[in-house]
């Protein structure tokens, strides 16, 4: 259902459009899985491709292990030159369900796999202004 198309020729660490930005980062240890949409921030269609990731900042991570505070948020990064290159959003995380403030001082094993609808993207940027 998905069809993916090799633009350059991308061969080992040159496939990488967004990587970890190194430890002590909300993203430093890795970029988990999300979704994307062909919008921008606002929902808009304008040719910008916008991903809604997990921003990992601690490991290991599992399930069996206590969870560690801040190990998993989820954050926005886009492109508009077609997938190109990437830019992260510069409020990111957008949620952080683990800040110890409420709502979102859950009890969790993980926190991961976003995926957003379009209609929804100003809903969540909107939670983070109201969370920080």
């Amino acid at each position: 259902m998905i069809t993916w198309q090799d633009k350059h020729g991308w061969r080992d660490d040159e496939a990488v459009a967004l990587a970890p930005t190194g430890n002590g980062s909300y993203n430093g240890l890795g970029i988990f899985s999300g979704t994307a949409q062909p919008v921008n921030l606002q929902g808009e269609q304008d040719g910008t491709l916008l991903i809604f990731y997990t921003s990992v900042q601690h490991l290991p991570t599992n399930w069996q292990i206590p969870y560690t505070p801040y190990t998993e948020t989820q954050s926005f990064a886009y492109s508009t030159d077609g997938g190109d290159t990437w830019q992260e959003y510069e409020n990111n995380p957008v949620i952080d369900a683990t800040t110890g403030t409420e709502p979102m001082n859950w009890n969790l094993t993980g926190f991961r796999d976003p995926f957003f609808e379009v209609c929804h993207v100003d809903a969540l940027k909107n939670l983070r202004k109201s969370t920080h």
